[in-house]
């Protein structure tokens, strides 16, 4: 029904530190406000940090003005990337850009869906260099399972460029871009050869 329970919310302040923590039993979506949406917090605690003291408030409602809406949280937060939309990928981009966070998992799967058409061309001229060159006089088992070891392998290619992107802070469209470009190049070079 859109309500949230065991919120807990950490606030930091102009030089990252916590400031202000609130706990809430519960939190109810009141509706859509101009950029968002109002929720109210029940039966909380406001705990405000300052260098010297500590300062608890309970609270039995208190608003909470947020960008979140309760259709962002269960269809597209709490979603894998790869099983969304372009439109919900970005709006979900948009979201953590905004709110500091990384979003290198949902870029990668923006990009992958971007590129996918892209990716499956590759693989048919690939494929096609294959077919007209190398394995032209062979049988069809030695066809499919060349096709397979080539596709598996870029597959391979393509989950071992994703983790990259995180850890070498790579550019998500660069790490999908790398495996398509490889298999365009190899599918290019096979059928200069051919011709």
């Amino acid at each position: 029904n859109g309500d949230l329970l065991g919120v807990r919310q950490y606030w930091l302040n102009d030089r990252g530190r916590l400031s202000l923590t609130r706990e809430a039993v519960r939190a109810e979506y009141l509706g859509a406000a101009d950029a968002g949406g109002d929720w109210l917090l029940r039966d909380g605690l406001e705990t405000h940090l300052g260098d010297d003291r500590l300062l608890a408030q309970p609270f039995s409602e208190l608003v909470w003005r947020s960008q979140i809406d309760p259709d962002l949280i269960s269809e597209r937060l709490l979603v894998d990337a790869r099983k969304l939309s372009l439109l919900d990928l970005r709006r979900q981009i948009s979201y953590l850009q905004r709110e500091g966070l990384d979003a290198t998992s949902q870029l990668i799967a923006f990009w992958s869906k971007c590129l996918q058409p892209a990716s499956l061309l590759g693989l048919v001229l690939l494929a096609l260099a294959s077919v007209l060159g190398p394995l032209r006089d062979v049988g069809i088992g030695v066809r499919i399972s060349a096709g397979v070891v080539v596709g598996l392998s870029f597959k391979y290619l393509q989950d071992l460029f994703a983790p990259m992107a995180t850890v070498y802070e790579l550019a998500p469209s660069l790490a999908v871009a790398a495996p398509i470009a490889l298999c365009w190049a190899l599918g290019i070079l096979g059928l200069r050869r051919v011709g």
